[in-house]
Order: structure tokens, then sequence, then C-alpha cells
């Protein structure tokens, strides 16, 4: 074998070699890829659906006082404290979110504590029945409607279609939206006459 074949041959053989590896991370690519989408779609469904029974669970809230109200008393009822939330699940792969969603879905808890901390204050310092269902109401509002944008958002990125429990019964989100922007509202004012 002339040393041109032998040059050749060697050179054929790194070539095969490089292709056969690149090929082979190519494929472990691929895969992890795949895997991280539906870890990812996964997650962001698991973590979507909490939210949004939060987002119904405030509504529902929101109504039974206001009904409450409406009624004198005589249906309904009102509480001091906003819809309990859920627990995340503790095997969430949180990093396979984008960052600034995963942090709207974390901090809701936190939020919701201290919409209950500024309800438990103004009952210490006005101890008036109405005056705090009516903060705790507005308050279900924006963390509601908080949770429920959260989650269409979630659902939107990860290529989810949006939830469907409209359809299923009244139109909650509205409620959310119109008690969380009088919410707004009332802290805009304070804030700029307080």
């Amino acid at each position: 074998m002339s040393s041109d074949a032998a040059y050749i041959a060697f050179l054929s053989a790194i070539l095969a070699a490089t292709l056969t590896q690149a090929l082979i991370w190519l494929r472990e690519f691929l895969t992890a890829s795949k895997s991280l989408r539906a870890d990812r779609v996964y997650t962001s469904l698991r973590i979507a659906t909490i939210l949004e029974s939060f987002a119904v669970a405030c509504a529902e809230q929101i109504s039974a006082s206001e009904l409450h109200h409406d009624s004198s008393g005589a249906a309904g009822n009102k509480k001091g404290t906003l819809p309990e939330f859920p627990q995340y699940p503790s095997d969430i792969n949180w990093k396979s979110l984008d960052a600034d969603i995963a942090d709207k879905a974390l901090s809701l808890p936190m939020k919701i504590n201290l919409s209950n901390k500024k309800t438990s204050t103004l009952w210490e310092v006005t101890a008036d029945h109405d005056d705090v269902a009516r903060e705790v109401t507005n308050q279900c509002g924006k963390c509601g409607y908080h949770a429920w944008l959260t989650a269409s958002v979630l659902r939107e990125r990860s290529d989810i279609s949006q939830s469907r429990l409209r359809e299923f019964s009244w139109d909650f989100v509205d409620k959310l939206r119109e008690r969380s922007e009088v919410c707004e509202k009332s802290e805009r004012a304070a804030t700029r006459y307080g």
C-alpha cells in the first residue's frame, strides 16, 4: 500500500470516527432536549393547575362574601383571611422554568401571607367586620387574579392549551379582575393620601 493510500485511509478513519462521535452527541443532545421540554411542560401544567385552583377558591370566597353582604347575612359568609394556598409538590423541577415565571409562582404564597397580615392589622385597628370583609374580598381578587395570570403565562410559554374552567362555571376571572382593580385603586389612593 502506498503512502498516499495509507494517508487517505487514515483520514477516512479519523473522519468516520469524528462523524460517528458527532452523531452520538447530536442524538444525546436531542434526547436531553426532548426530556427537558417534557419536564418543563409537566412542571408547568402541575403548577398552573395549583394556581388555577387557588384562583377559583378566591373567586368563590368573593362571591360568598358578596352574597352575605347583599342578603344582610342571610346567605353566604364572610371570612377574615384568604383561602389557604396549596403546597407545591416537593419534586417540582423549578430549574426547568424561566426565572421570571418561577419567581411569580414561588412568591405568590408570600404575597398571600402579606395580604392576610394586612387584613389582620386592619381588624386590630378598626375591629369592623364589614371593613375587614371588604379588604379580604379585595385581596382575594388581587391574589386570585395574580394566580390566574401566572397560570396563563405558564401554559402559554409551555405550549399548553389555556384552561377551560370558565366553560364549566360562571366567569370567575372577571370577578377576580374587578376586585383586583378595586384593590389596586384603593392601594394607590392610600399611598397618595396616606
